[in-house]
């Protein structure tokens, strides 16, 4: 959980960019030397955050630019600092339910269409799979072979359908396991009919992921029996909290429509990256609103457009340093 908190050269920021990320800046040589002058020591935070932009259609928006972009950081107006539109490779959890794979023709439908999202997503993107029973395990780890996803659903699909499942521990297992990689963007998807059992609550799985920044992508199968007292709406919150999104499905072919379009939707998002106006090392919430505009021929005003982020950070709880000889 830790992931945020890593200090990192800033040339790198191609391969190490988190939904929301703080960073330490390097010093120039320039900046080195008057440190030594002075004899202190200084630190300032990037903060980074990966966006989605869409129309009102719910289309991707892929040709913005720095200049069509407004940050505010606690309502303070931010100075984009960093910019880029590159397709990043990820690291992606595969959390599915017991419930969920107690009906052969969702595990049907999870596997067929899995493939094809990997098939859709960068070549360097490497899965994991968490079996969301009673007792939450890894079924599958770190791999980028298609056939070894397909033994990892297939064996983490064939359990005892009686039993129940955790879906919230199972997000926390797979949460912590997105921390051993944190060079690539974190991603969950989530296969579940909103039934849960877990000893971890909804708040703690949120600031889990408040620390962690990982995108979380909910796929609910539509179920009566779960609307009162589960996890759904929970799992709702969770995948805004974090910046990606919730789906309720039917069918397999909406399951394949919801994949698709989040594929889609990670090769085109955005990371923007800034330095606080006013800067504090306190461990409180910062909350952060990104908005973008669509520059129009023949509008006086731009038209604004429907932005994803994470919603937020938590400051680093480390006191600036100054010492004197």
């Amino acid at each position: 959980m830790r992931r945020l908190l890593r200090a990192v050269r800033v040339e790198h920021f191609l391969y190490l960019a988190f939904p929301v990320l703080v960073l330490a800046a390097p010093l120039t040589s320039t900046a080195q030397q008057e440190q030594d002058r002075i004899h202190c020591r200084l630190s300032i935070d990037l903060v980074m955050l990966t966006v989605t932009v869409t129309d009102a259609n719910g289309h991707p928006v892929t040709n913005l630019t720095h200049d069509d972009f407004f940050v505010t950081d606690r309502n303070h107006p931010q100075n984009i600092d960093y910019f880029s539109r590159e397709d990043r490779p990820r690291s992606v959890g595969i959390v599915i339910s017991e419930s969920t794979a107690a009906h052969v023709d969702r595990v049907k439908s999870i596997l067929q269409n899995i493939r094809s999202f990997k098939e859709q997503s960068h070549e360097m993107n490497e899965y994991f799979i968490v079996a969301a029973g009673g007792s939450p395990q890894i079924v599958t780890d770190w791999t980028r072979d298609r056939d070894a996803l397909a033994d990892g659903l297939n064996n983490g699909t064939s359990t005892d359908a009686a039993g129940e499942s955790a879906v919230y521990d199972a997000c926390a297992l797979a949460n912590a396991k997105l921390d051993e990689r944190g060079t690539f963007e974190s991603v969950i998807l989530l296969f579940s009919d909103g039934e849960d059992a877990s000893q971890w609550s909804y708040t703690d799985l949120r600031e889990s992921f408040k620390r962690s920044g990982a995108l979380v992508y909910s796929i609910v199968w539509a179920n009566q029996r779960a609307a009162q007292g589960s996890a759904q709406a929970g799992l709702k919150k969770l995948a805004a909290v974090s910046g990606g999104a919730s789906y309720v499905v039917s069918s397999a072919n909406e399951v394949s429509e919801v994949l698709g379009r989040i594929a889609t939707e990670l090769q085109h998002q955005y990371v923007i990256g800034y330095y606080p106006v006013e800067a504090q090392r306190d461990g409180t919430w910062h909350r952060v609103k990104v908005m973008a505009y669509s520059q129009t021929d023949g509008r006086s005003d731009p038209i604004p457009l429907v932005v994803r982020s994470m919603r937020g950070y938590n400051a680093p709880n480390e006191p600036v340093l100054s010492q004197q000889d």
